[in-house]
């Protein structure tokens, strides 16, 4: 009698209900058998044990865990783990024991989560170029950015940032910068993906020379700097010709006691 595991890992996405299969061969009850699901170095905390027909839901997995009880009789010990989350991936341990035969087999559990759509933002922007960064969150395992131009061909200038992790958390998050001149104005496009998971996200961008144009910081400069100028300079002005008309007005007043004194 021995246990049977599958070789290669179970991959599952996060959120998702997964089944750890392990069965005795040849078939045999399990009935009467103490089955221990543990992750592996964790032998005393497991997240299921089956001993005497009574179970013990680990920690964290309570509602989460169980096995098909009405399969025990013809030997299938797998666990199921419902709403699997990233952070349970890992190497977990089948074990079956009774009386003096005891036996255990790891089973390896992938967990993937395909993170946010890639977001394009605009850092800076020069007389020659603009800066743009793109960024996406929320990715397990570690996902890839790249740029590519409107023909679809990779921008290899680019520079992209190694994924991050947030202190005790297991999601990854990506970020990627680039530079695009007035030449390329007719569209780029943020590229995120993951290999393994055989996904992929983008987000294009397109800008027109007329806002290319009236964006750069100069214009702006130049702009927020000459209506003060133009205000002041039209208050001075006026400043002035109200005076002149004062004078004026004055002038004519006197004009008529000068001739009155002879």
């Amino acid at each position: 009698m021995q246990l049977v595991v599958p070789p290669d890992p179970v991959v599952t996405s996060t959120g998702h209900d997964v089944i750890l299969p392990c069965h005795l061969s040849p078939q045999t009850s399990a009935v009467n058998m103490e089955i221990r699901w543990f992750k592996e170095g964790e032998f005393a905390n497991p997240l299921y044990l089956y001993l005497g027909g009574k179970v013990t839901e680990g920690k964290g997995y309570e509602g989460r865990v169980s096995v098909f009880t009405q399969e025990l009789e013809s030997g299938n010990i797998s666990l199921l783990l419902n709403n699997v989350m990233a952070s349970e991936r890992g190497s977990y341990k089948c074990q079956a024991s009774y009386l003096d035969w005891i036996q255990e087999l790891p089973v390896v559990l992938q967990v993937k989560q395909q993170g946010s759509v890639p977001r394009i933002s605009m850092r800076k922007h020069h007389k020659v170029f603009i800066q743009l960064s793109c960024s996406s969150e929320n990715w397990y395992p570690e996902p890839d950015m790249l740029w590519t131009d409107s023909s679809g061909k990779e921008i290899t200038s680019a520079e992209t940032e190694r994924p991050k992790q947030k202190e005790g958390g297991v999601l990854y998050s990506i970020t990627s910068h680039m530079r695009i001149g007035n030449d390329q104005l007719e569209g780029v496009t943020c590229v995120v993906m993951s290999q393994y998971q055989g996904t992929k996200m983008e987000s294009k961008l397109q800008m027109t020379e007329e806002f290319y144009m009236s964006s750069l910081p100069d214009r702006v400069y130049i702009s927020a700097f000459m209506i003060p100028v133009f205000l002041g300079l039209l208050c001075i002005t006026a400043s002035v010709l109200s005076l002149f008309h004062q004078r004026r007005v004055v002038r004519e007043n006197l004009k008529p006691l000068g001739k009155n004194r002879y």
